[in-house]
């Protein structure tokens, strides 16, 4: 597994991310369909260490920067399919070791619904 889903409230993802949309994600990475909450990542973080991706929607929790670097050190894109990202994205700090520029409060997060739709809809 290098990709999950991120979100408090399963049936938002499930709106989101249809058949065919889970079965475009699916050709490019290894997704556990799993609507994991922020709670349920807190109770094993180990099992996310790997976790290069994550998709999410409206009502995706947003982890702070120690969470983000314990959780999900390998993290490299998060795609949110639908809704504003201003509750969450914010200019990444210059000690963040992402490999790519991003934004969100540490600089781990990619925000790109653009990306999303690419992805998608090729």
């Amino acid at each position: 597994m290098n990709a999950i889903f991120l979100n408090s409230r399963p049936e938002r993802v499930a709106s989101v991310y249809d058949a065919k949309n889970l079965e475009k994600i699916r050709e490019i990475v290894d997704l556990d369909e799993t609507v994991y909450s922020l709670e349920m990542v807190k109770a094993e973080p180990e099992k996310f260490r790997d976790v290069k991706y994550i998709f999410s929607t409206w009502g995706m929790e947003a982890p702070d920067e120690e969470q983000i670097r314990s959780f999900f050190p390998a993290l490299e894109a998060v795609f949110y399919g639908a809704g504003t990202v201003q509750k969450f994205a914010r200019q990444g700090d210059s000690t963040c070791s992402a490999r790519y520029p991003c934004s969100f409060s540490c600089g781990h997060y990619t925000k790109n619904s653009a990306t999303v739709s690419i992805l998608l809809y090729q």
